[in-house]
């Protein structure tokens, strides 16, 4: 009798030992993505079998379709509740989670994910970027779609009942960036203009949103809405003291010219788009624009 319970408890024992060494979560095989930047993107895909392959995209703006893919082959493992994947004589330690936040990119909810926790190798490619599996992600059931402008500006459009263009850039030609930072005076990163759309606009029409913050580390806040029409331009900076408001007229109602003789001191903005040129200039609590065709 005593043998036999001996063998119980050491049977018991190892069993519970292989179940902590090889248990992992069920379907942890699939694409994990990160959604951090507008002109770059990170994604681990987990196959069955140990194989995994880590891609990272980059492109200019404007460019996705002419984005770089590089890519490099991993395998990867579960052990003791950590996810390892080795990779170029380098291997990365994750930690996975079933309901990782996804506070940081403005939503509220949850979603698996996983991210390096501790210290990780100089040469890591994932270093403790946060991956989010793409099954799960609260844009739906497909992968999430393509950022096309930084997250912060993502968020202040979604919180306020907006949502990027994200056909934007699907226009024919060349077509410049959809966003720019700086527009106020200060530091760069604490104003910012781009081009969003209105959820509830089923016309699909865009505006140009001006946002603003005090300090880098608070969330944008809306100082003003334009708005443009079917189809966004590329956004840039104009500073020109030779040019005067004469030939400019009101915007949103043409009918009223600019205020005679006065000259544009300080930075316009500059929609661009096939060969078609607006300038847009602020006086006095009013906008202006000139076009040129």
């Amino acid at each position: 009798m005593k043998e036999t319970y001996c063998t119980m408890i050491m049977t018991l024992t190892i069993c519970f030992t292989w179940g902590i060494t090889i248990a992992q979560p069920i379907n942890i095989e699939g694409i994990y993505s990160s959604v951090y930047e507008s002109e770059w993107k990170l994604k681990v895909e987990l196959k069955k079998g140990g194989k995994a392959l880590i891609s990272e995209e980059s492109w200019l703006a404007g460019q996705y379709q002419d984005r770089v893919i590089v890519e490099t082959i991993a395998t990867w493992e579960w052990i003791n509740y950590e996810l390892l994947i080795h990779y170029d004589g380098i291997t990365d330690t994750l930690e996975y989670d079933k309901r990782l936040s996804l506070e940081d990119l403005g939503i509220v909810g949850e979603a698996p994910g996983m991210f390096q926790r501790f210290k990780y190798h100089p040469n890591s490619k994932l270093k403790n970027i946060k991956l989010w599996k793409s099954d799960y992600f609260p844009f739906g059931p497909h992968p999430p779609q393509v950022i096309i402008m930084p997250m912060e500006l993502v968020e202040v459009a979604e919180k306020n009942g907006y949502t990027q263009v994200e056909d934007f850039y699907e226009l024919p030609g060349m077509v410049e960036p959809c966003y720019i930072y700086g527009y106020k005076e200060g530091h760069k990163e604490n104003s910012a203009v781009f081009w969003a759309r209105k959820k509830d606009d089923n016309e699909r029409n865009v505006c140009l949103l001006f946002v603003s913050r005090p300090f880098g580390y608070e969330p944008f806040k809306i100082d003003e809405v334009l708005h443009g029409g079917k189809y966004g331009r590329g956004i840039s900076f104009f500073q020109d003291t030779n040019m005067t408001l004469d030939e400019f007229q009101l915007y949103g109602d043409y009918r009223v010219s600019g205020p005679h003789g006065v000259r544009l001191t300080g930075k316009g903005i500059r929609l661009y788009y096939d060969g078609v040129v607006e300038f847009l200039y602020k006086y006095e609590g009013k906008w202006y624009m000139l076009a040129y065709h």
